[in-house]
């Protein structure tokens, strides 16, 4: 709960308070990666509504702007009026910021350009998934693959994975 002065400087949205409001949605009304999403929220208290931006969602049962985008500082600033968020929203968000995601799973991973880790939180068949095309190396199974842009792999639960992308390194370092 920042002060709404604060707020505004941090992210340029003008927020306007509303009463508190029993469990509701976030409908998503915007078209691209926002169309159809829709995210359950908890009781508010306050209920903050976004008074300036392109809205991207409404509250389903209080008076307000859930969910906004504007430019600020040469990128994008998004308000959204819930406390976590859903997949669907999660994923749209990334798809705006324009954000490459090596892992599409929802688990542990890290990603600089020339590595790329994953630790597994069950067993299965994960995909990395790479920008361009690229060669890749799998540090513990010794895999190398050539000019490709995925690399789908199996892992048991607990498992970690490194994936040097563009290089091979020493294993004797």
């Amino acid at each position: 709960l920042t002060e709404p002065s604060v707020f505004k400087k941090l992210s340029g949205f003008d927020l306007q308070t509303l009463p508190s409001a029993p469990a509701q949605s976030m409908l998503f009304t915007a078209d691209g990666a926002f169309d159809g999403v829709e995210m359950a929220l908890r009781r508010l208290s306050p209920v903050y509504a976004a008074q300036n931006g392109k809205p991207l969602a409404k509250y389903s049962i209080s008076d307000g702007v859930a969910a906004a985008m504007l430019e600020k500082d040469g990128g994008y600033s998004v308000f959204l009026g819930g406390t976590s968020l859903n997949r669907e929203v999660f994923d749209a968000l990334v798809e705006l910021a324009g954000v490459h995601r090596y892992f599409r799973d929802y688990e542990v991973s890290y990603h600089n350009g020339r590595l790329a880790v994953l630790h597994a939180a069950d067993s299965g068949e994960r995909v990395l998934h790479l920008p361009n095309e690229a060669d890749v190396y799998d540090y513990f199974d010794d895999k190398e693959y050539q000019g490709v842009r995925e690399v789908r792999f199996q892992v048991e639960s607990g498992q970690t994975k490194y994936f040097f992308i563009g290089c091979k390194p020493d294993k004797k370092q």
